[in-house]
């Protein structure tokens, strides 16, 4: 768990964030095994507090020869495209969304 991201992961996980039991779907930095799995497309803010485990992940997954769509977006929060859905990079980062979702 990283250090910036307490809050994060204590709104995810509660009084079980950084223990042992918490499982790979809730928190995929435990994975150690990174072969095999699906595509991943990955999209995060340079502010958002995820943005450090964001690009961890993602290039364990580049590492283990899985395919990934990565997108970090300067200068935006975690939730940019809530905040300011009509903003030029929230625009943006909802057609890629769409795009992959249409794509699956």
């Amino acid at each position: 768990m990283g250090k910036r991201n307490y809050p994060g992961w204590t709104a995810s996980l509660g009084a079980e964030r950084g223990g042992n039991n918490n499982s790979a779907i809730a928190a995929p930095g435990r994975l150690t095994q990174f072969e095999g799995l699906a595509p991943a497309f990955i999209s995060v803010g340079d502010l958002d507090i995820f943005r450090n485990e964001s690009l961890d992940y993602a290039g364990k997954l580049a590492k283990a020869g899985v395919p990934i769509e990565f997108h970090l977006h300067a200068g935006v929060p975690h939730g940019f495209d809530s905040i300011a859905p009509d903003a030029a990079i929230s625009k943006r980062a909802m057609a890629d969304y769409v795009r992959v979702i249409n794509s699956v």
